[in-house]
């Protein structure tokens, strides 16, 4: 019987009201072994002690106690299971090292979770006080303890991408640094961490601080991704490092240096920022050494280059073409600099499109002419609808066959739809910039007597759709004068207007700044209207503070609510990719 009793399993516990009973006494002995047994069960009884948790905040708030830090990490359990999340994590910073993370249960994982969100708000209202140069406010040492314990659990566990997306959000750039140098993937990290940057962060001035830390650790690796640090230095607008690695790769003896030069220069092409290449094309670097002249002639250039031609400024900006002293390229040196500028012109990706999509039309035909034999011809706005269709499936292609067999049948256009009519042909021949005039000539203002103001106007517009985001200075040249030439006529300015922003898009151009300025104050609602989307185009992103405040206060001084409409619109394009940057502004708006 005695052995049966010895094997018998211990009673059941059903309270923990003896337990509690012991908080009562006053020797400090019998109140930590209370606090002992009652951490062990506090997730089964966590309601009996729930009632006493004033009596064990006590014992913490007690500096003399010896077991303070066991008492608040008890009470912070017992806070946890009443959900009362800000008063569990606050006792869990004060339980300190007891407040172990290596524990993976539920209450540790929430706690660790809520004191990373309160990390993370507190950074990010530091960041801002320092953006605006405003003393930061301290951070509790114990809730940074606990939030670095977490990073040395995740470097432990090598769950790096985890650390790193943890390190972003508490915007620790040490962390974040270490997490990658140390990985067993740092190619991998990289390219993790600065996908991360550009899809998950949210605020403008600390992705910038992330890419320029990245661009430490790609220098610092063995085999460097010129790619991704070209992209790096691309999203910071640092034209010239771009400049200085694009001349390291063509300068390399292997072919695989100048292909890769090469698909940089498409990459960069393909992000459509025609001030960065323009910047490129102007730098040092990538200009073309010729032998010294004869004479100390100088040539004023502007605007981009054209094919193989001399380095170009940023568009609409004058430069004197220095020569270089430096000693003369070798023909295959000079041949494969050609190359890149031609693709960082844009002329290589638009004769590439060009060709694909003329080789690929499959634009049916038949249809159209279903649509337009079943629409009645009177009726301006089906007429119209299917000038525009048309326009749209046969973007790029440079197939303008349906029009040319249906002139009869596109003459009927009048007053506005003719402009659409004939703006439509810029979308067909969309980047067919070396024949522009002459597939145009038919429409484009001649010299004798006009024709039809709206046929005229659709062309200049065509001509920019064409030209859009290319910058030729001959074709900017032609625009401004047909511009100078129409001041009588509105819906001349309207087009050459926009014919001019699409050309000189995100160019920042001040000269075509001013000459659309001009049109804008002549306060006519149709070319004022035109006017402000074209200086919008113009100065995309630049978010000039001389165009921002003229334009704001033009918007209030019209009556025209078209010209204010395009004021507005022209204002957020300038702070285009600005983000947080166009706060300031958001906040003068009405």
């Amino acid at each position: 019987m005695a052995a049966v009793a010895m094997l018998a399993p211990p009673a059941a516990v059903t309270s923990a009201a003896g337990v509690l009973s012991l908080l009562e006494e006053q020797d400090n002995l019998l109140r930590v072994a209370a606090l002992e047994r009652l951490n062990e069960v506090v997730d089964q009884f966590w309601h009996e002690i729930a009632d006493y948790l004033n009596d064990i905040e006590t014992l913490y708030e007690d500096s003399s106690f010896p077991g303070r830090e066991l008492a608040a990490l008890v009470a912070s359990k017992v806070f946890y299971h009443l959900e009362e999340y800000d008063d569990a994590l606050r006792l869990a910073l004060g339980a300190g090292r007891l407040f172990d993370l290596s524990h993976r249960s539920e209450y540790v994982e929430k706690i660790v979770a809520v004191a990373i969100d309160e990390y993370v708000k507190r950074r990010a209202e530091n960041f801002e006080l320092e953006i605006k140069k405003k003393d930061p406010v301290p951070i509790d040492s114990r809730l940074e303890d606990v939030v670095n314990r977490m990073f040395e659990r995740c470097m432990e566990d090598k769950a790096y991408k985890q650390g790193l997306g943890m390190a972003l959000e508490c915007r620790r750039l040490d962390v974040m640094k270490n997490f990658i140098v140390q990985s067993d993937d740092v190619p991998g990290m990289l390219e993790y961490a600065q996908l991360s940057a550009m899809t998950l962060i949210t605020l403008k001035a600390f992705r910038e601080r992330v890419l320029k830390v990245l661009i430490e650790i790609h220098l610092s690796t063995k085999d460097v991704n010129y790619t991704a640090l070209s992209l790096c230095h691309f999203i910071l607008n640092d034209a010239g490092e771009v400049a200085k690695i694009l001349k390291d790769l063509l300068g390399r003896s292997d072919k695989e240096g100048r292909l890769l030069a090469y698909q940089i220069g498409f990459d960069v092409v393909d992000n459509e920022n025609q001030h960065f290449c323009n910047a490129l094309l102007s730098s040092p670097q990538l200009k073309l050494k010729e032998p010294p002249a004869p004479a100390a002639a100088v040539e004023v250039v502007e605007g981009a280059p054209a094919d193989g031609a001399e380095a170009a400024p940023v568009a609409g900006v004058a430069e004197v073409a220095e020569v270089d002293e430096g000693p003369a390229m070798s023909d295959e040196e000079k041949e494969n600099l050609t190359t890149l500028r031609k693709i960082l012109s844009g002329r290589a990706s638009i004769d590439l499109h060009l060709e694909f999509l003329y080789r690929n039309n499959r634009a049916d035909l038949l249809m159209l002419e279903i649509m337009k034999n079943s629409i009645d011809g009177k009726n301006s706005i089906t007429h119209n609808g299917t000038v525009i269709a048309h326009g749209l499936m046969q973007c790029g292609t440079t197939s303008d066959v349906f029009l040319r067999k249906n002139l009869e049948w596109l003459a009927k256009a009048s007053n506005w739809s003719k402009f659409s009519a004939t703006a439509s042909l810029g979308v067909i021949h969309k980047g067919h910039i070396k024949e522009s005039k002459s597939i145009l000539s038919t429409y484009l203002p001649q010299g004798g007597p006009r024709g039809s103001p709206y046929s005229e106007g659709g062309a200049l517009y065509a001509m920019g759709l064409i030209h859009a985001n290319h910058y030729d200075p001959d074709t900017k040249a032609y625009l401004v004068e047909q511009l100078h030439n129409a001041q009588a006529t509105e819906v001349l300015q309207h087009g050459a207007c926009l014919g001019i922003g699409l050309l000189c898009m995100a160019t920042a151009d001040e000269r075509i700044y001013d000459e659309l300025t001009q049109t804008l104050y002549t306060d006519t609602a149709v070319a004022g209207e035109a006017a402000a989307y074209a200086i919008g185009l113009v100065m995309v992103g630049s978010a000039s503070e001389k165009a921002i405040s003229e334009l704001l206060a033009y918007a209030h001084d019209t009556q025209h609510e078209k010209i204010i409409r395009a004021c507005a619109l022209a204002l957020a394009m300038m702070m285009f990719r600005k983000e947080e940057e166009a706060e300031p502004l958001i906040s003068q708006l009405p």
